[in-house]
């Protein structure tokens, strides 16, 4: 996928919340880049916009599952994803992040083919 910048997939270009570090919004860029390059950007938008009124508690059933996903995978991202998702601002970022990630490639699918 090109950006206009010639880089990597840039999503939301407004500021992150003051709560959210670059670190942690770099990571949720990651995620909403790995979501649309599945082709589930639109599911993942329907869903996480459904789930916001419950946001905190599925975070807090992310922290509840760690030791499960602990067996299978390395959980560090995973716990670190599930801090980032309590906030309810955060939750809306990776939102932001995956409509203009996805805005982006349907862009540049329109040029490639004109």
């Amino acid at each position: 996928m090109t950006t206009r910048s010639g880089g990597t997939p840039h999503g939301c270009r407004s500021a992150p919340p003051a709560t959210l570090s670059t670190a942690d919004d770099a990571l949720l860029l990651d995620l909403a880049v790995k979501i649309d390059s599945k082709g589930l950007a639109a599911p993942a938008v329907l869903w996480l916009e459904s789930l916001r009124p419950v946001s905190f508690l599925g975070s807090q059933l992310m922290h509840f599952l760690n030791p499960f996903v602990r067996m299978l995978y390395d959980s560090d991202t995973f716990e670190r994803l599930a801090r980032i998702l309590e906030d309810r601002e955060h939750l809306e970022r990776l939102l932001c992040h995956i409509e203009c990630v996805a805005a982006e490639r349907q862009s540049d699918r329109q040029e490639d083919g004109s």
